[in-house]
């Protein structure tokens, strides 16, 4: 039995994977940087995580056709599916969409994290690649304060109800 650097038996793995995996070819496949986590993808639509044993311990929908890219984020927190659909969606580990891109004109082959993962490149059929920005949820209240600013100063009342804003 071939067994790699990890540990994971590799036809342990792929036994395992194909027999919960009969409807959909795999087209896609990423490491997690920071946990034993491995995610695949293919023709379904649907995200499959994995750890290095092989046990399957998560599973999401994200497209009604084929995902031609998974990639997880730096910090391994998030990944992003690239699809058929000219768009990359951007999940965190539970399936739940965070963000969706939009913009290419062709499928979306390829898609990865700049190193500070506050950039998101895609790259796409349509002959063009595009840099997304990934704003925090900090940086998303901030703007919000920032908008509100001036409806905050005529209308005092309303910024002790709001939190957030100081």
């Amino acid at each position: 039995m071939a067994t790699s650097d990890c540990g994971l038996s590799k036809e342990k793995f792929l036994k395992q994977y194909l027999l919960t995996e009969v409807v959909s070819n795999v087209t896609t496949v990423g490491f997690s940087p920071k946990e034993n986590k491995l995610a695949t993808s293919g023709d379904d639509g649907t995200v499959r995580l994995w750890d290095y044993s092989g046990k399957q311990l998560q599973e999401f929908k994200t497209y009604e056709g084929r995902i031609t890219q998974v990639t997880f984020s730096r910090d391994g927190k998030l990944l992003t599916t690239s699809s058929a659909n000219y768009t990359t969606r951007l999940w965190n580990l539970s399936g739940q969409q965070v963000a969706e891109f939009t913009g290419h004109q062709g499928f979306v082959r390829s898609a990865d994290f700049s190193p500070d993962g506050k950039l998101l490149a895609t790259a796409s059929e349509d002959k063009t690649a595009i840099v997304w920005r990934i704003r925090g949820l900090d940086e998303l209240l901030h703007e919000g304060c920032d908008r509100l600013k001036d409806y905050l100063v005529t209308n005092p009342d309303e910024k002790e109800k709001l939190s957030v804003c100081p």
